[in-house]
């Protein structure tokens, strides 16, 4: 069922965003203009931050679900996951604390918001209320109206506030005082208003539909997960297992604090290579069904991460020029045993003593 045209452009301007925007040309030229946000390396490390801490008040407000009793009670999780995707919305977006998840829901924001969802929801289902002089004159669009202007003028102040503040950051940017303000996806707007590519009225726009479309439909995708997860045990035991080997025993390491990892302990775990003592290059071979189980972080002689040996191209092709061209004529024999060299670990792994070799050439035949 297609709704009518009447209603479709009320809808559009509720919401201009990217989501609602009919214009293709203009369409592309805001979409080319957000993109980059949504790949900005700091921008997603700072919506981790915002996802695991209300993630975890998220986990928290579930401990009141828990059954006592002989006879347990089943609960609608879908209020504590809703109020859990406003929070992270409303934060990454404007930079707003709604605190939706500890008020429960009671105040005008989260209110308004979950309110006029449900009133859009309702006149989808409800065909007589497409045309807009019928809506506009029902108790429930006078009421969409009054929660759209509460909603729109939370975040207009909001934004205008944070323009202020970005305005007076770049003029003190070249200061010793550098800002410690979490940047959210509001101030990748605002970046693109002092450039004139967007107006104030733009980016209200787009936050306004990014705070729509990214709350409930998160929240339902999450929703609709638990029951699968709950319904499929099997599934859920594979999942536990997972996570625990991730986070392990829940340790938390200090931030700023010195991590000396041990490669060689690494290299020699024997539940990641059975009889790590002794030399099987076939364990790497890329069809060895072991090495494609094991994870990608077991073996690291040139570390890993975004701090791994910029070299480490250079330094295999070089290894293997030069061992190549060595064994195009000479055999080798070694002399010693791995104990008798006795291992060293200064800056590199060394031994202790020379390593001494036969060296012969190949007897072809």
């Amino acid at each position: 069922m297609v709704m009518a045209r009447e209603c479709q452009q009320q809808q559009q301007q509720q919401a201009k965003g990217l989501f609602c925007l009919c214009n293709n040309a203009k369409w592309r030229t805001r979409r080319r203009l957000i993109t980059p946000s949504f790949h900005d390396t700091q921008l997603l490390h700072n919506f981790m931050l915002i996802f695991n801490e209300q993630s975890c008040v998220f986990a928290r407000r579930l401990e009141e679900c828990i059954s006592v009793g002989d006879e347990p009670k089943a609960y609608d999780l879908y209020p504590y996951i809703s109020t859990c995707t406003l929070d992270i919305i409303a934060e990454s977006a404007l930079g707003k604390h709604v605190e939706a998840q500890s008020s429960g829901g009671k105040n005008k924001f989260v209110e308004a918001t979950g309110r006029v969802c449900g009133i859009i929801n309702h006149r989808i289902r409800s065909p007589w209320m497409w045309p807009t002089w019928i809506f506009d004159r029902l108790p429930i669009g006078r009421e969409q109206a009054e929660r759209l202007n509460i909603l729109h003028g939370v975040s207009r102040k909001i934004i205008e506030d944070r323009l202020a503040t970005f305005n007076a950051e770049n003029i003190t940017s070249n200061s010793e005082k550098k800002t410690t303000r979490r940047l959210v996806f509001l101030d990748s707007l605002l970046a693109q208003m002092n450039s004139e590519q967007l107006t104030l009225d733009d980016i209200q726009e787009e936050v306004d539909t990014f705070m729509f479309e990214g709350h409930d439909t998160t929240a339902a995708a999450v929703n609709f997960t638990c029951y699968l997860i709950g319904s499929h045990p099997d599934v859920q035991a594979k999942l536990h297992t997972e996570i625990d080997d991730i986070f392990s025993d829940g340790q938390t390491i200090r931030k700023g604090t010195t991590v000396y990892i041990f490669i060689y302990g690494v290299h020699h775990d024997s539940n990641v290579f059975p009889q790590p003592e002794r030399f099987d290059p076939d364990r790497f071979h890329q069809s060895s069904v072991t090495n494609e189980e094991r994870s990608p972080f077991a073996f690291v002689p040139f570390s890993a991460g975004s701090r791994n040996c910029i070299g480490q191209r250079f330094a295999l092709l070089e290894e293997k020029v030069i061992l190549s061209t060595l064994l195009r004529q000479y055999s080798l024999r070694a002399t010693q045993t791995i104990d008798e060299l006795q291992l060293s670990f200064e800056a590199i792994m060394r031994p202790t003593v020379p390593i001494k070799l036969f060296i012969e050439h190949r007897k072809f035949q």
